[in-house]
């Protein structure tokens, strides 16, 4: 008799107790036909506990098995390797499947992310995540691919992941490849997932989209103005360069990236001149411009800590 591949579910969280109530009630309304499924929250928050009480006072009636860490160290990337470590030594499972406590997922996500797996033999696999609003979102968002990136329609083999959003990693990522881990630099400057998937890339590890895992981020009020998204682009363009220079640094390589910076400040710079009336446009000028000037900051290796700031609740 076959035993049923073995799941867990990892969410990190830090001092959202709302948004962990919300990504732990869709969870209970998951098609989980066929699959062992266990949920491991690990909470990084260890002085007010929030996460942690949140799972207590539902723990004695949730329908499927839950379970909860402390990581004691700030910042994300040592929150991600404990979910790595809980799912693979201690609970033996087959996948991880990581989704954040700022999200929430529709019935057919998790079968949708391992039938993919199956599907496509890749290590990885994404899901579509689908932005949020609490309120109506500004004209000026509408053309920016931080909150409305383009979305594959089939499910396929891609180049590479950038984002542990919502995330499927098979057993063979921790076991099969030198225990690959997130590196703690990117803690609280962001960018380590991409950094984490482009080492698993070099090490032969393959990438696949399953278009019909389907889970939703909600952006709150703080991370819907122009500070924000400019203080995005600047992360984005430093992790980036980060990386090219911790794994491409080729002579070649970082002329044409050089190059690239050039005309996109040039050409960046000329968009945002655009008539008021082009809010979205204006704004994607902008952000451009902003991801050049975190490129050559993360040339130097100089970083903004992003991540010191908790957006929603």
């Amino acid at each position: 008799m076959n035993e049923f591949p073995k799941i867990v579910i990892g969410i990190p969280t830090y001092k959202r107790p709302e948004g962990l109530t919300k990504i732990l009630n869709s969870i209970l309304h998951l098609d989980v036909s066929g699959l062992a499924v266990s949920i491991v929250v690990a909470e990084n928050d260890c002085n007010e506990l929030a996460g942690f009480n949140v799972v207590t006072s539902i723990k004695p009636h949730y329908a499927l098995p839950l379970y909860t860490i402390k990581v004691e160290q700030r910042g994300i990337s040592f929150v991600r390797n404990a979910l790595l470590d809980s799912a693979f030594n201690v609970h033996k499972a087959d996948y991880l499947v990581m989704v954040d406590d700022d999200e929430w997922v529709e019935t057919n996500w998790l079968q949708a992310l391992v039938e993919a797996q199956k599907k496509l033999g890749c290590e990885v696999i994404g899901g579509i995540v689908l932005a949020e609003f609490e309120g109506e979102p500004p004209s000026w968002t509408t053309e920016l691919p931080i909150y409305f990136p383009k979305q594959h329609r089939e499910t396929i083999e891609i180049d590479l992941l950038e984002s542990t959003g919502s995330v499927l990693l098979h057993k063979s990522v921790y076991f099969d490849f030198n225990q690959q881990r997130f590196d703690p630099f990117y803690s609280i400057y962001g960018g380590g997932d991409k950094e984490y998937f482009t080492r698993l890339k070099t090490q032969g590890i393959k990438f696949g989209i399953a278009h019909q895992a389907i889970s939703h981020e909600l952006f709150s009020e703080s991370r819907v103005t122009k500070g924000w998204a400019l203080e995005r682009a600047f992360r984005i363009g430093a992790a980036e360069m980060r990386i090219i220079v911790l794994h491409h640094a080729t002579f070649k390589r970082m002329t044409v990236e050089l190059s690239k910076i050039v005309l996109a400040l040039i050409f960046g710079s000329i968009i945002s001149l655009l008539p008021s009336n082009y809010a979205g446009k204006k704004m994607k000028g902008r952000l451009l411009v902003v991801r050049q000037i975190g490129k050559i900051n993360g040339l130097f290796n100089r970083q903004k800590p992003v991540y010191e700031k908790v957006h929603g609740k």
